[in-house]
């Protein structure tokens, strides 16, 4: 396994391990944390520095949310996202939602994320609405290769 895959393992892990932490807006701890802040708190754990966006409302707004996700990497293509990458999602004209690309099952495509309705972390199928909304994938510098 290359350094970049077994980063990527790592930042999965880290996030798994955050399963079931509750949602809070703009939460950054293990007491609770949004879909930003489960991506920050694994990345720290992970070893990875992952930039955090400007404060932001649960409301889609601007650009910023894109603009944090370019910043931590390489934009790929959705059909060759893997298992540490960074998914990011829009449900109306802005983005506004991020999570982690996972693997379940042999293979089957899942998102690790922090979500709202879920009141928590969870980890489900890239299918149905989530399969929808997704918009572009990051690939951290850090797990390239």
């Amino acid at each position: 396994m290359s350094a970049g895959r077994e980063r990527a393992a790592r930042f999965v892990a880290e996030a798994r391990a955050l399963l079931g932490t509750p949602w809070r807006h703009l939460g950054r701890n293990p007491a609770g944390v949004d879909c930003v802040g489960l991506l920050l708190l694994a990345g720290a754990r992970a070893g990875l520095a992952v930039p955090d966006p400007p404060p932001y409302t649960r409301l889609p707004s601007g650009y910023a949310l894109a603009e944090a996700c370019a910043a931590i990497g390489r934009r790929v293509p959705l059909a060759e996202a893997r298992p540490g990458d960074v998914l990011l999602f829009s449900d109306s004209l802005y983005p506004c939602h991020v999570g982690l690309r996972t693997e379940r099952s042999g293979g089957v495509p899942h998102c690790l994320h922090a979500r709202a309705s879920s009141r928590a972390v969870v980890e489900e199928p890239l299918a149905f609405e989530l399969a929808d909304t997704l918009r572009r994938a990051y690939r951290h510098h850090a797990l390239e290769g």
